[in-house]
């Protein structure tokens, strides 16, 4: 597969860091066809109506995406997530995800996952994951992965399968973020009930 035969939808609210991409892009020796929108809302009508290759998304509306993603006829076959300029601690990202970009974006970094992608056996990771920020980082955690998140000490204490994590913001925002398989099992305190099994 060619970049000509590929359709790109690029969102991000940042309209300086979208540009750049977007123009990194379209230089490309057999340009791809590119889609930009500065929101998951202003794109709809494109994921609703094209079929797109790879889907360049701001880690910041992912959630977003993820609301509309069960509705939508048909997946990208590729995510590449964006990270902001000024977003700190996001090398482990190109290892934990199989497409991170930060500004400034360089081709090589661009080839770089283009090659991993049409690679003889590669297997796309799953897309059910939210992405907890902890410490700074955000952590991709896939959604099964989840054990349980309950109120400590004016904050949240995500529990998964691999790693605890110590989170701010309200525990009712946080579940309106995650599968309706969390439930309330008491004040405080949310369970997954699809929880178990190997990793």
């Amino acid at each position: 597969m060619s970049w000509n035969n590929c359709q790109i939808l690029l969102i991000d609210p940042d309209e300086v860091a979208a540009r750049e991409l977007t123009e990194l892009l379209r230089n490309r020796p057999d340009p791809p066809k590119v889609w930009v929108a500065g929101s998951v809302a202003g794109a709809e009508m494109i994921l609703r109506s094209q079929p797109i290759t790879w889907l360049f998304i701001r880690i910041v509306v992912w959630d977003e995406y993820q609301r509309l993603r069960p509705t939508l006829v048909a997946e990208p076959r590729g995510v590449v997530f964006l990270s902001g300029r000024n977003e700190k601690c996001t090398a482990h990202l190109s290892f934990a995800l199989d497409g991170h970009l930060q500004p400034p974006y360089r081709c090589g970094h661009l080839v770089r996952i283009w090659n991993r992608w049409t690679g003889a056996g590669f297997v796309a990771r799953p897309l059910d994951i939210v992405f907890i920020k902890s410490r700074a980082r955000f952590e991709p955690v896939r959604y099964s992965d989840i054990w349980q998140v309950e109120v400590e000490g004016g904050g949240l204490r995500v529990q998964t399968r691999h790693a605890d994590y110590r989170v701010s913001g309200s525990l009712q925002a946080f579940q309106e973020r995650l599968p309706p398989t969390m439930t309330m099992v008491r004040r405080g305190r949310l369970v997954n009930a699809c929880f178990g099994g190997a990793a």
